[in-house]
């Protein structure tokens, strides 16, 4: 006599549970190299701290997990790495681009906006409207090498010991 429908439909269902849980446990012990590991650095351009620096790392193994780690410099040119919204960034072998983007017209003045998302986006509504579709209305100061990640020379091993240094030449 086959099993009523009540046991069946709860026997089936504790086999899709316990088939879950092992694919959780698998990759739960696969995923720990993919934790984010804290790293911080510093960017120098012919000697001197580089403030407002955008650093971007790129992935080079084929693992790639499509997350963006980046991190931007402060006064000391100092800066803290991001996963998304984890700090840190995954142990792999990365490529590094550093960019400093300014106004390319010095004559716009930005009003003061919140730090926030929506004062973010509007901060960057504000400049496109200054300078229209058909000007880019920011330019990278810094040496071009560094800003294209074709063409720079500029590469990282995570984990480091956490701090990396990258200094920078303008010629």
């Amino acid at each position: 006599m086959p099993a009523p429908h009540g046991l069946a439909g709860r026997i089936h269902c504790s086999i899709q549970l316990v088939g879950l849980a092992v694919l959780l446990a698998a990759s739960t012990g696969c995923d720990a190299r993919r934790t984010p590991v804290p790293v911080s650095g510093t960017i120098t351009l012919d000697g001197r701290p580089v403030e407002g620096a955008t650093v971007t790392f790129h992935l080079l193994d084929n693992e790639k997990d499509g997350s963006v780690v980046t991190g931007q410099t402060d006064k000391a040119g100092t800066f803290h790495l991001k996963t998304g919204n984890e700090d840190g960034a995954v142990p792999g072998e990365y490529k590094v681009v550093v960019i400093k983007n300014v106004l390319a017209n010095s004559k716009v003045k930005i009003p003061d906006f919140p730090d926030t998302p929506e004062g973010q986006n509007q901060r960057e509504r504000f400049v496109w409207k200054q300078f229209g579709d058909d000007q880019v209305p920011y330019r990278n100061v810094l040496p071009e090498r560094y800003g294209d990640l074709k063409t720079t020379p500029l590469t990282c091993k995570i984990p480091s010991n956490g701090q990396v240094h990258f200094p920078l030449s303008s010629k």
